[in-house]
């Protein structure tokens, strides 16, 4: 499921490349898929398989690249020596490329050679055909690699007329400065081709094969990327989910993984449920030991009961809580949703999924809704600020509607919604993977409490927020927590959505309830006020109140959390609470103000009255009797 900005944003994307490619005489096509993508199957051979696309990527139809008129094109990868060193002694015997038109074939010249000049060192001797889907190319000429390589390129040639060259553009696994791209009859002052760099515009669907002629490459995985929780219970084992590359010869059916904690480590074997063929990116679920409150060490040591030959660590923060400290504290989940009225999809979003999802949570976990961009937005539009934030700033990364629970993005979630972890930030969960994802939240230990008390005292409202932080948590030297305080509005109704068009306009437009609206930050800056010691803590704040805003809707919510002195992956909400507001004694509150500039009638509550009957009533700011 993906949201309104999604749409745009990818959009906008195909178009940019567009634009690029048409710079460099290149035409990026980029059509409605027709039929299911084709996946290249890797052989059961001693075969590994080195570059930037994945085995595992998708051919489309007719999505890549092609030029306007007939011309001898050419397409390369550079392989650097660090990339080719791991595999001195193996063979280059062929290559899998990619072909992505249903309507006529193609045919690739290919070749391996030391750098853009070079000579060829292995390839095909003639042209070899290629149809839609990815293409197995078996070299006539083959090449041992050394000790010691250089940089190879890569690559073909082909002729190109309407037909197209598969990059994948939804799979930007390039890095730069690794794809190039060749027109004919563009040369340099020598007459020599003249390659662009073109890694922004996709992956160049080219993977060389490598044999394993002495079945020495067989233990060969790294750790990619981990998924994890940053908070959980001291001297346990969780699951996180790795991002595991197989970059050796045959499957991957088993794994030895540690956690290393300064001196001390613990391993565990772990066997496959489903393989890793060579040349597959797999996320595997791995066990994690929770030591200690800190840095720690997670590592794939083996791999089918052989050493691994890769480096495969990853580095990971965390915080330990022991159960002592656990058993203290009830820790209460915060789900913030990310919404506009720019858009008429937003409250329709957290009407048909959010809220079904959050129904049988109520009073287990808080929620509050950012307004990015519109006539409720806070500050500086701080909800669009905070979003760029958990996405470091990458605005590709941000969608709309979307949620985040505890800013923090659980394993559960990756898991069963099949994401990757790119940002704490993720699209609006269908209530059957909402209970997944809280159900495993709200097992989450907690090392500090939050509460304390709310008052409204004529137009102001007087606001305390207390608790303690357990001193036995947090590494030393660690930045403090941050206390965010949101004085908010329940049920806020609206009719001022936004419309794509004047159909949208005339089937959707309504009264729209927003159920939980900021109405004013309280605590100072984005992610609130430093708690410079740990153990007791008290902040007191003071704000006045807007006479159009309901007293008898108003609360506040605060939670503890850390902020930007971490990274956008660490800002997790330590524990959250709501606090409902008392009003002083008298009727000298926010009704009143109302009644004093609008002049009409209020009862002791603050709800407007048009017939009073017999009672105590309100109005242009003097009490009035009805007998």
């Amino acid at each position: 499921m993906k949201g309104f900005f999604t749409t745009s944003i990818l959009i906008s994307l195909l178009a940019a490349l567009s634009t690029t490619a048409n710079a460099q005489g290149w035409k990026a096509h980029n059509a409605p898929l027709k039929d299911s993508p084709a996946h290249f199957a890797p052989s059961e051979e001693a075969l590994l398989y080195l570059g930037y696309a994945k085995t595992s990527d998708a051919i489309y139809p007719y999505d890549g690249l092609s030029v306007e008129d007939d011309s001898r094109v050419g397409c390369a990868m550079v392989l650097t020596p660090n990339m080719l060193r791991p595999y001195a002694g193996g063979e280059v015997v062929g290559m899998v490329a990619g072909w992505d038109t249903y309507d006529s074939d193609g045919s690739y010249e290919c070749f391996v050679r030391k750098a853009f000049h070079g000579d060829k060192l292995a390839g095909t001797q003639t042209a070899a055909k290629v149809g839609f889907g990815w293409n197995t190319i078996n070299f006539d000429q083959t090449y041992t690699i050394p000790n010691n390589p250089d940089s190879l390129l890569v690559g073909f040639y082909c002729d190109l007329q309407k037909d197209v060259i598969a990059i994948p553009t939804l799979y930007p696994h390039n890095r730069p400065g690794s794809c190039f791209l060749w027109r004919e009859g563009e040369t340099d002052d020598s007459g020599r081709e003249l390659w662009q760099d073109a890694s922004d515009l996709g992956t160049l669907p080219v993977i060389l094969i490598v044999k394993d002629k002495e079945g020495k490459f067989t233990a060969m995985v790294t750790l990619e990327s981990v998924a994890y929780e940053r908070i959980g219970s001291k001297d346990s084992t969780l699951t996180v989910l790795g991002n595991v590359r197989n970059n050796g010869s045959g499957t991957v059916t088993s794994l030895t993984v540690s956690t290393k904690a300064f001196e001390t480590v613990n391993s565990h074997d772990v066997k496959l449920s489903q393989g890793i063929e060579s040349g597959q990116t797999r996320r595997v679920a791995l066990p994690m030991d929770y030591m200690l409150s800190g840095p720690q060490t997670l590592s794939i040591d083996a791999v089918n009961g052989k050493a691994n030959t890769m480096e495969a660590k990853a580095k990971v923060e965390i915080l330990a809580v022991p159960k002592e400290v656990a058993d203290r504290y009830t820790f209460v989940p915060l789900v913030e949703y990310f919404e506009s009225e720019n858009s008429y999809m937003s409250p329709r979003y957290y009407e048909e999924i959010l809220a079904p999802g959050l129904a049988d949570y109520k009073g287990r976990i808080i929620q509050i809704s950012q307004h990015m961009g519109d006539r409720f937005a806070t500050g500086n539009d701080d909800a669009t600020v905070i979003a760029l934030d958990f996405c470091n700033g990458d605005s590709m990364s941000v969608e709309l509607p979307c949620m985040g629970l505890d800013r923090s993005y659980p394993n559960v979630v990756s898991y069963y919604t099949g994401l990757t972890p790119a940002t704490p930030l993720f699209s609006v969960l269908y209530p059957e993977f909402a209970k997944m994802a809280y159900d495993a939240e709200l097992k989450r230990p907690t090392f500090a409490s939050v509460g304390g008390s709310a008052e409204i005292d004529g137009g102001r409202m007087n606001v305390t927020v207390n608790g303690d932080i357990a001193k036995d948590v947090m590494p030393d030297g660690a930045p403090s927590l941050r206390l965010t305080v949101y004085l908010m509005e329940r049920s806020v109704e609206s009719d001022t959505q936004e419309f794509w068009s004047e159909e949208d306009k005339e089937e959707h437009q309504s009264t729209y309830t927003h159920p939980c609206v900021i109405r004013k930050v309280l605590s100072d800056g984005l992610y609130g006020d430093a708690i410079d010691v740990l153990g007791d803590y008290n902040k007191n704040y003071t704000t006045d109140l807007d006479p159009e805003w309901n007293a008898d809707s108003l609360y506040v919510v605060a939670f503890i959390n850390r902020g930007l002195e971490y990274s956008n992956f660490d800002r997790q909400v330590i524990n959250s609470a709501e606090i409902q507001p008392k009003p002083s004694a008298g009727i000298d509150t926010l009704p009143t103000m109302r009644a004093q500039r609008d002049g009409n009638i209020y009862d002791l509550a603050g709800r407007r009255v048009a017939h009073p009957t017999k009672g105590v009533y309100v109005r242009g700011g003097r009490k009035f009797v009805v007998r």
